[in-house]
């Protein structure tokens, strides 16, 4: 994740101050963003790789964190994105209600579609990995949307929306849009000749 990107979420969360927070794609974010929870909040943390859940799980401290593993129904998906059929359970493995939900895992555009019930409806939902135009073709729920992309293909890239919450009272909207444009303008002078 850029500085960029983890501007963006510390901003949303330091202003959210959410309870309930969901994860899918647990990793060193996990550790580090549940660090700015309040004392009463919680993290669930989804993730598809054992091997790599029970690093995340064996690395937490936080008794705020929960980190699950929820292994693919389609073991043999490969190294894609992977489809709803292949993840069918760890789409579907969060229950509730949710202020925050950070997508970046796979199957982001199933996660997204299954956020929608999961949100409150002035909570917030970002996903990580955003330089992908398919995933928010159907995300018109969200009433509210940021998305900032640059010049990664498949990776960067970061979408914040929510269904009833101005996302300018989370983060300086027009100040990130200009950090994004004027690196993406750096990004193109550099290594797009």
């Amino acid at each position: 994740m850029k500085n960029k990107e983890l501007e963006i979420i510390t901003a949303v969360l330091s202003n959210l101050q959410p309870d309930h927070c969901l994860e899918w794609g647990a990793g060193f974010s996990t550790l580090y963003f549940t660090r700015m929870l309040k004392p009463s909040a919680t993290w669930l943390s989804i993730e598809h790789d054992q091997a790599w859940y029970r690093a995340v799980a064996d690395k937490n401290r936080n008794p705020q964190v929960k980190v699950v593993g929820v292994a693919a129904n389609n073991t043999a998906f490969g190294e894609g994105e992977g489809t709803y059929d292949d993840f069918r359970d760890y789409v579907n493995y969060p229950t509730g209600s949710y202020d925050f939900i950070l997508i970046d895992g796979r199957a982001r555009k199933d996660c997204l579609k299954r956020a929608e019930s999961l949100v409150a409806d002035n909570g917030v939902v970002v996903v990580h990995d955003a330089n992908r135009n398919e995933y928010f073709t159907d995300a018109g729920v969200f009433k509210h949307q940021l998305l900032l992309q640059d010049h990664r293909n498949r990776r960067g890239g970061i979408w914040v929306g929510s269904k009833q919450r101005d996302l300018n009272t989370l983060l300086d909207v027009d100040f990130h849009k200009q950090v994004w444009r004027y690196q993406s303008n750096i990004a193109a002078a550099l290594f797009m000749k």
